[in-house]
């Protein structure tokens, strides 16, 4: 009645009305199968464990932060825009959920506070030298054994010249590159997944 429309894989028909009438446009999947798969949302929410303190970096208007705060014990959606951040606050609550505003490459975090911290099409928004600011601040605020979700477009898959997509995006990396970034970083414990 007052959030958004989830898409439940045990009842779809296939009709697509969930994507039509979700008014914060999350369901997304294929148009051109009568029995579509439809995965957006709900890969960190799957990996995410009952009493975990999450930080979701870039929040936006905070969709995701509050599908994550159904399953962690907290929340706190982290965004630089003042209008999302408000705009999220508006739009969602939870005695486990919080909205801040604040920068993913200085946060005022405790050392080793968060069990996971997410960040979904980020770190593509940086320059090469706040990437790296970014990635320091993530790792000290997760702790030891933490769970990063990072997500960013790989510039092959984007665009088939290698092209930078979109006006906002200074630095994209290529699947190689991007796990030269994450290893250069000491962060070595990966597991690469790709959409598309």
């Amino acid at each position: 009645e007052d959030g958004p429309v989830i898409y439940n894989s045990r009842k779809c028909m296939g009709c697509r009305y969930c994507m039509l009438a979700c008014p914060f446009h999350v369901p997304t999947f294929e148009w051109d199968k009568a029995l579509p798969l439809i995965k957006k949302c709900t890969f960190c929410f799957d990996r995410i464990d009952k009493g975990d303190k999450v930080l979701d970096v870039a929040c936006g208007r905070g969709f995701g932060s509050f599908l994550l705060s159904k399953k962690a014990s907290h929340v706190t959606g982290l965004d630089i825009d003042f209008q999302s951040i408000k705009e999220a606050k508006g739009i969602f609550s939870g005695d486990n959920l919080v909205f801040l505003i604040g920068d993913g490459r200085k946060m005022d975090f405790p050392d080793n506070y968060f069990d996971a911290v997410v960040s979904i099409e980020t770190l593509e928004h940086l320059n090469e030298g706040d990437q790296n600011k970014f990635i320091s601040e993530l790792k000290k605020v997760l702790k030891p054994n933490g769970k990063l979700f990072l997500s960013t477009p790989d510039r092959y898959v984007a665009s088939k010249q290698g092209m930078v997509y979109g006006d906002f995006h200074e630095k994209e990396f290529t699947k190689d590159e991007l796990l030269d970034f994450l290893r250069k970083s000491n962060i070595f414990d990966l597991e690469l997944y790709g959409q598309g």
